[in-house]
């Protein structure tokens, strides 16, 4: 299969995703920072709950446990993403973000979405995170007109020189940097949970 290159609407000569990292994480006691950049153990992951049958769709109001009674509520925002090149890694994956909303429950009673408050922005995944249970559908919500238009894309840095560009899941191109980002990709099997263990690292009373 051929992939078609992406057609960036504009570069920029920095990496946003490194300095935001930085922005957050230098400032923080050395103590924390080695906790946040150790290597995760090889089984370290969320916590299984409940494997999903059925197919994931846009809406779908999702938890994630990274320890026993302590949940965090996430929404798909795209399902089923078809990449304008044929991207195989991208095609057929999801956009999904997680709020800092702390739960015991996972009654979907208690979801109160505040896109001002993430503790992810938006991250594309694939299925097996359903499959294997780390997420479990919880609900379906249909998106609002807001977060219709949400405005977040992912950065990818060219192969060559220090610039790169911003792209939608789907590959089309960004003509500014927009309010919430990551990088463009599909996050690995123990992505998520490496970006919750960060959060919680950085602020330790989400778990208390």
């Amino acid at each position: 299969m051929n992939i078609i290159k992406y057609n960036p609407l504009f570069k920029i000569d920095y990496n946003p995703v490194s300095k935001r990292w930085h922005e957050r994480v230098d400032c923080l006691p050395q103590k924390r920072q080695d906790l946040i950049n150790a290597p995760l153990i090889s089984k370290e992951n969320l916590l299984v709950l409940k494997k999903s049958k059925n197919p994931v769709k846009e809406g779908d109001v999702f938890v994630v446990s990274p320890k026993e009674g302590v949940y965090f509520f996430g929404k798909v925002l795209e399902a089923d993403i078809q990449h304008i090149g044929g991207d195989p890694w991208i095609t057929g994956s999801y956009v999904i973000c997680i709020f800092r909303q702390k739960s015991v429950s996972k009654d979907i009673k208690d979801f109160k979405p505040d896109y001002s408050n993430l503790l992810i922005s938006p991250l594309i995944l694939t299925v097996d995170y359903w499959k294997r249970g780390w997420i479990e559908t919880i609900g379906n919500i249909p998106l609002s007109e807001e977060e219709k238009k949400l405005d977040y894309g992912f950065y990818e840095k060219d192969y060559i020189g220090s610039e790169g560009s911003l792209y939608k899941a789907n590959g089309e191109g960004l003509k500014k940097i927009p309010k919430y980002f990551g990088s463009y990709g599909i996050s690995t099997l123990n992505g998520l949970y490496s970006k919750i263990k960060t959060e919680l690292i950085i602020d330790p009373s989400l778990l208390e």
